[in-house]
């Protein structure tokens, strides 16, 4: 595991870690209490047996209802904040996405992390 740095997140101050040259990322606050963990696109697995790392588009669009996308960073799917896809930079609206394009990161996180 390497300590990769210390920062700030909604004004608190958190750790950032990197296992197997970025496999898995977890981020800590100071206390050591995990927040979420990105999965990149070597982790097999899925969230509820329905999101995973890897899932195309059109993929994605055929398995959920509705999609929310926020800070043009993270996508929401099916109202359901404790997992977020990262969008590509600039892009605001998944319906632009081409359906063959791949997610290749995964996040698990605390939903309430923005209260």
């Amino acid at each position: 595991m390497t300590a990769l740095y210390d920062d700030k997140i909604y004004g608190k101050e958190y750790c950032c870690y990197q296992v197997n040259h970025g496999l898995l990322t977890i981020n800590t606050w100071l206390n050591g209490i995990i927040f979420n963990i990105t999965c990149d696109q070597n982790i097999k697995g899925s969230y509820k047996d329905k999101i995973y790392t890897g899932i195309s588009v059109g993929e994605l669009l055929s398995l959920s209802t509705h999609q929310m996308i926020v800070d043009d960073d993270y996508l929401y799917v099916d109202h359901d904040f404790g997992l977020r896809l990262l969008m590509p930079t600039g892009c605001d609206d998944i319906q632009q996405l081409p359906i063959n394009l791949v997610f290749k990161q995964t996040c698990v996180h605390e939903p309430h992390i923005f209260e």
